[in-house]
């Protein structure tokens, strides 16, 4: 997305968090055609923050950093055990 007015935003903006990020910003690329537009490390070269853009919205992908910070599925099978079977 270009910038043309400083002022107009993303339509959509949403964070995923996924154990192996790098993974998942390939596989976003090539199942959704997701444009990556910022990854950033850290010295030991662990990603630290990455977005992706899809037309004029965009995701975050980080990694699990924190336990309150997880996919999906870990938090809703640690609260609903039954789904995990």
């Amino acid at each position: 997305m270009t910038v043309d007015d400083p002022f107009k935003h993303s339509s959509l903006g949403s964070g995923i968090f996924y154990k192996d990020p790098r993974a998942a910003l390939i596989w976003l690329e090539k199942a959704f055609g997701f444009e990556p537009s910022m990854v950033v490390s850290d010295a030991d070269g662990r990603l630290v923050h990455s977005e992706m853009r899809f037309g004029d919205g965009y995701i975050i992908v980080d990694s699990e950093w924190a336990d309150h910070v997880a996919r999906i599925f870990h938090v809703l099978t640690e609260a609903y055990p039954a789904l995990a079977k």
